[in-house]
């Protein structure tokens, strides 16, 4: 789970927009002037431009915060590893 981030590539003379994300190009613009987009025949594959960009091989589970615990507790039990990431206070 994540956020697209904006990739911009500054190595020429015109910026050139490799990947769109949350901020868009009139944003770009407005602070760095005009810009082209899509990748050059001569620039490099940026991150999130390959298929394997978007194939994890860790599963992600998205659960009540009620459930945490007890979810994160199972998953030791079964040999696993748990990562929680939560806002605010974690369940006891």
């Amino acid at each position: 789970v994540g956020i697209e981030s904006t990739i911009i590539d500054l190595s020429q003379s015109l910026p050139r927009m490799l990947r769109p994300g949350q901020i868009g190009r009139r944003e770009i613009e407005a602070v760095i002037g005009p810009i082209t987009e899509g990748a050059a025949a001569t620039s490099p594959r940026v991150s999130g431009s390959l298929r394997a960009h978007y194939a994890p091989h860790t599963p992600a589970l998205l659960c009540p915060r009620r459930q945490l615990a007890a979810r994160a507790h199972a998953l030791a039990a079964a040999g696993r590893i748990a990562l929680v990431l939560s806002i605010g206070d974690l369940p006891a």
